[in-house]
């Protein structure tokens, strides 16, 4: 089955992106829950100047990725929070 990409709009799709977080940034690499997980994941990540979105294979969210807009620029954003 192919990689199926979803921008997340939902909080169950929010719950995928972070599942794949917390895998590999929190229980792999250890880093604190509190440092991983931000305001703008708290707040709705799919709102505002961020886009975040998941890859599902069979189903299963497997990556996920997050995009910020610079608000002080239009030509500038961050790519971040990517884990596979």
């Amino acid at each position: 089955m192919p990689l199926k990409i979803r921008t997340v709009v939902t909080q169950s799709d929010m719950d995928d992106a972070l599942s794949v977080r917390r895998a590999v940034f929190i229980e792999e690499q250890q880093v604190s829950e509190d440092e991983e997980i931000d305001e703008h994941d708290r707040d709705g990540g799919w709102v505002g100047n961020v886009v975040q979105m998941t890859g599902y294979l069979d189903g299963k969210p497997v990556v996920t990725g997050r995009m910020m807009a610079d608000t002080t620029s239009d030509a500038d954003a961050h790519i971040g929070r990517v884990a596979v």
